[in-house]
């Protein structure tokens, strides 16, 4: 199980980036998502939100719990 949590601070990445947590996860709100990812949806969540989000002043955690 893990969690998805996004601060993004362009309202036009904050959805894309959203889109890309949602299509992963099977609950959540605005900005956290819950979602069953095995090892390799791990990487391509990460890998896609990479892609959206801007570095210098977006932030995503991808957090494990059991």
């Amino acid at each position: 199980m893990f969690i998805i949590a996004c601060d993004i601070t362009n309202p036009k990445r904050n959805i894309k980036a959203r889109r890309v947590a949602y299509s992963f996860a099977f609950g959540g709100q605005r900005s956290v998502f819950e979602a069953l990812l095995d090892k390799e949806e791990v990487e391509e969540v990460a890998f896609r939100l990479t892609r959206v989000i801007k570095l210098e002043s977006d932030r995503v955690h991808i957090v494990t719990y059991l």
